[in-house]
This record gives structure tokens, C-alpha cells and sequence, in this order.
């Protein structure tokens, strides 16, 4: 176990910075000034912070995933028990990039997210930190080129990746068992058809699973990573207006069975802004390495 190690300090109002701590259960309640508590921001990096932030109503602090995180924190490098370690290079500068700008957040705005949140980070954000953590694996403008390919390959093995991650960051491979839990709002893997192309391409599509799969946005991968549908200061803009109107292509069951979808139950769909889109369409959800090629969809 490391003596000192290398955390990144976040206060309210101030732009976070490294810091370099005793490896003690009391110097991290120090830092956040009264008993600890731990929470997962991917699978080797932890967010601790006071276990009583809102109920003694410390000034509040940054938005991370869904909660509102009040008071002093700080990020270390998960070791699986309960004492930490450093954190890597990567991690330092991943974090620094996500939660560097400092906000101004009232108490009535932590109430009333506390009310329709409820407590927690949420595994929607582990679930995106642990996929931006791996980017630096996926050649994005290889995965371009076999969208114009049969057999699809980069852009599966980027699908199979987004499965795997998902796994992992929700427990289970069945969406239906989210459905009824405290995770609302969460990113599925999809796939996208340009109607004026015919091109296909892989994203992520983000939907409210309390309704019937509301569509709240979507995200494409292109040539230099993704890219949000209403993004218009991307270097990937002209590959998005290229790429044009788009359905979620409704793949026919057998395609499912193929692939491996996680979904138990076929028969029902998430369905995405019923104004905003084409009657029949479904998503591709997940990819577990069945070798279908392009040409099947």
C-alpha cells in the first residue's frame, strides 16, 4: 500500500487540483471534512465525498452523473478495499477535462434534485466514463471505412466494446431488468440508417426508460470519435450533415438471434419521439461477437 498518494481535490467555486495525501482513513475525512463515503466513477476510479453533503447542507459542489455531490471531494484510484491508491496519468486528465469548470448551484437546486434523482452518481455516468476511457483504443476513421463495408468488422468490434462496458457498468445484459430501477435516463448502443444513403452507422442513443423509450438524444460515431446530434461546432459537422435524416433500423428477429441481443422479450421495442420518427424501427442493442455482416441487416 502506497504511503502518500496522487488524488485530485475538487472544492466548490474553484477549478479542481492535485494534491498529494497521507494514505490514512483520517486524512480523508479531513479532506472532506467528516465521515467518508465512496463512490464508483468507472471501474478503477472512486469519487469520495462527506456522507452527509446535503444533510448538513455543505455548499454544493459539481453535478456528477445525476447527483449533485456537496462539499469537498476528491477522486483516487480504486484498489477494491477500502484504502486507495493513485491515480494514473489518464485518469488524472480524463477527470480534469469532465468536471473542471467549478458551478453555482443553489440549495433548492440540490433539493429538487434529491426529489426527482434520488441519491447517487448513477450507473449511466460509469457506464460513459468507462467507454471515453477505452476511445483511445478504437480507430474511429477505420470504423468509418467499414461502414461502407459488408462485413461491418471495426464498427462491430466498437458494438461488442459498448456491450461489454454496459455489462459490466449496469450488472446484467437484460435492458427489461433496468426498466423498473432507480437508472431513468441511460445510453443504449444503436444502430442508424441514412435514408439518403443507405449508409449505416453505430452510436448511442439516450432514452427514458420510464416512459415508452422516450428519445432524448443521439450520438454518432464518426471519424474522430462521436459526436452529439445538435453539436454544430464539431470538426465531424459535415460528416453529420453528409450521413443526413437517419431511422433506427428495424432488424428482423433472426438478426437478433444472431447477434445476441440482451433483451429477453423481442416483442417489445423502445420506441423514440413518436413526433420525430418513423414508425417502425428498432434499436440494435447490443453486439456479442455472432458473425453477422452487414449484408444480413
Amino acid at each position: 500500500m502506497e504511503n502518500r498518494i496522487k488524488v485530485m481535490v475538487f472544492e466548490p467555486l474553484r477549478e479542481p487540483h492535485i494534491e498529494h495525501i497521507k494514505n490514512t482513513k483520517e486524512v480523508y475525512q479531513n479532506v472532506v471534512e467528516g465521515e467518508y463515503k465512496a463512490q464508483p466513477l468507472d471501474r478503477q476510479t472512486v469519487l469520495i465525498h462527506n456522507v452527509k453533503d446535503k444533510e448538513l447542507e455543505l455548499v454544493p459542489n459539481r453535478h456528477v452523473g445525476k447527483d449533485i455531490i456537496c462539499g469537498t471531494f476528491f477522486i483516487a484510484r480504486d484498489t477494491g478495499e477500502d484504502m486507495y491508491a493513485s491515480l494514473s496519468d489518464d485518469q488524472m486528465k480524463y477527470y480534469y477535462q469532465m468536471y473542471k469548470e467549478s458551478e453555482v448551484i443553489s440549495q433548492k437546486d440540490v433539493k429538487e434534485n434529491l426529489l426527482y434523482s434520488g441519491e447517487g452518481i448513477g450507473r449511466d455516468e460509469i457506464f460513459i466514463n468507462n467507454i471515453n476511457l477505452r476511445l483511445g483504443e478504437v480507430d474511429f476513421k477505420k470504423v468509418v471505412e467499414s461502414y461502407k463495408t459488408p462485413e461491418f468488422a471495426e464498427a462491430k468490434e466498437l458494438l461488442k466494446m459498448m456491450h461489454e462496458e454496459f455489462c459490466e457498468s449496469f450488472g446484467t445484459s437484460d435492458v427489461d431488468e433496468l426498466i423498473e430501477g432507480d437508472d431513468v435516463f441511460i445510453h443504449l448502443p444503436a444502430v442508424m440508417r441514412s435514408r439518403e444513403t443507405g449508409e449505416l452507422c453505430v452510436g448511442l442513443v439516450y432514452v427514458d426508460t420510464s416512459s415508452s423509450g422516450e428519445h432524448w438524444g443521439t450520438a454518432f460515431a464518426f471519424s474522430k470519435g462521436f459526436i452529439d446530434q445538435n453539436d454544430k461546432n464539431s470538426s465531424m459537422v459535415e460528416e453529420r450533415k453528409a450521413f443526413g435524416v437517419y431511422d433506427y433500423i428495424n432488424l428482423p428477429l433472426s438478426f437478433y438471434s444472431k447477434l445476441g441481443c440482451c433483451r429477453k422479450n423481442n416483442q417489445r421495442n423502445f420506441f423514440v419521439g413518436y413526433s420525430r420518427s418513423p414508425k417502425s424501427f428498432r434499436l440494435v442493442m447490443f453486439y456479442k461477437g455472432a458473425g453477422s455482416t452487414a449484408s444480413d441487416i
